[in-house]
């Protein structure tokens, strides 16, 4: 679509308020992940490493080693230590809060502007490096790797959060498939059961964590998202682990909302009496928000339960919260990641254009969206999105009166 073609769409859809918003609140081109360049190199204080740091991308599920330099010379991304001058192109590992402290005082943020990543151990690393201007899309929550020597001389893989740290690390510096890892390594995908509640989340992103955390929302576990370049590449990467872990554990159906949700006051109730609707009727997915009502939809049905508006459509776009079914996860696993078309592949797109879909939300929509986060994938305020939810709810409106008027 070209550029004045979007410009008519939003216009379209949205009104002049769209565009104002798009106007005041642009992407920014320091959020996503850059790029890293492979293989790894390790710096003159960290070949110690060499050894773990190869086995353990190899028990993960890398099945060869070109990931890893023998020779710390020529192409790739260096890792070094604060101690060491930062260079472009370098990765340097700030293991505590001690070396976040001493690499600010020594670098930040002139000296620092052409690493390629800065890797902390910490939400509060990443709030110090960040407050300091280096573009957030340069500071990755990652593990010690000190810590690795002692468990991958075993043979087992690495256990606990070090696997699921380092696995992060690995997939966004492009030294590991993610679709090569087993999604159980990541805690919070662990033992899922039906009806479970997952929480998409970045440890990089740890205001929004804050938010979400003072919503004291029951039973949700945070899933640490993983990182890529695009961004929205690595969000549809963590919704096919998170529907590999559920598939293979049967945990359906599976409810996954996104940390910025607004949760109601009566979000239980409402949940409840959402969850007693469904087992009555064929669904695929469960709609707590639909952020952008697609053109092409279509209403099926619409009934109302419980001092609820009950609606069937045939499309959907929007992961703010959703429930999934079997055949939405499976929908799910089959993502294409090398599809780089960020207007048709971006996960909820893919998954909103399956056939035969069968989506269900309600009107009002179950959650709200939080205007004052930060977007994870394009680096705009969530202001952006206040006028095309409200436009989609508004059409869904209209579209509903419509279908009862038929009816009728």
């Amino acid at each position: 679509m070209t550029q004045f073609g979007n410009v008519g769409r939003v216009l379209r859809r949205e009104g002049l308020p769209g565009l104002l918003t798009r106007i005041r609140h642009p992407k920014r081109s320091d959020s996503a992940t850059p790029r890293a360049v492979l293989p790894l190199r390790l710096g003159s204080d960290l070949r110690h490493l060499e050894a773990p740091l190869r086995a353990a991308m190899t028990l993960l599920g890398r099945k060869d080693e070109a990931g890893i330099a023998t020779d710390p010379q020529g192409p790739g991304l260096l890792l070094q230590t604060e101690d060491d001058a930062p260079l472009p192109g370098t990765g340097l590992i700030l293991p505590d809060a001690a070396a976040v402290a001493r690499f600010l005082e020594r670098h930040a943020p002139k000296g620092s502007a052409g690493a390629a990543v800065h890797l902390v151990p910490d939400g509060a690393g990443v709030t110090a490096l960040t407050g300091a201007g280096i573009p957030h899309g340069r500071v990755f929550v990652a593990p010690d790797l000190s810590r690795l020597a002692a468990g991958v001389a075993t043979g087992a893989p690495p256990t606990g959060d070090i696997a699921a740290e380092l696995a992060r690390w690995l997939i966004a510096a492009g030294a590991l498939e993610a679709r090569q890892v087993d999604p159980r390594i990541f805690p919070a995908l662990r033992g899922l059961a039906a009806d479970d509640r997952l929480c998409l989340s970045l440890p990089e992103t740890p205001q929004r964590r804050q938010l979400l955390a003072a919503q004291k929302i029951r039973g949700l576990r945070v899933f640490d998202g993983l990182r890529f370049h695009p961004a929205w590449r690595g969000c549809g990467l963590s919704y096919v682990a998170i529907a590999r872990a559920a598939l293979a554990q049967d945990a359906v159906p599976l409810l996954a909302c996104e940390d910025d949700a607004i949760f109601p006051a009566d979000f239980e109730a409402r949940l409840n009496g959402i969850r007693r609707y469904l087992e009555g009727v064929e669904w695929d997915v469960f709609s707590g928000l639909l952020s952008d009502l697609p053109d092409d939809c279509t209403i099926r049905r619409v009934e109302r339960r419980d001092g609820m508006t009950f609606v069937h459509l045939d499309r959907t776009v929007g992961t703010v919260l959703n429930l999934y079914n079997r055949r939405a996860l499976e929908r799910i696993t089959q993502w294409n990641d090398r599809d780089e078309d960020v207007q048709d592949n971006t996960i909820d797109r893919w998954l909103g254009r399956m056939e035969g879909l069968r989506v269900v939300t309600t009107l009002p929509f179950l959650v709200g969206h939080d205007a004052s986060a930060q977007s994870t994938l394009f680096g705009f305020s969530n202001r952006r999105y206040e006028a095309t939810i409200g436009a989609s709810e508004r059409r869904l409106r209209r579209m509903v009166a419509r279908f009862e008027a038929q009816r009728l």
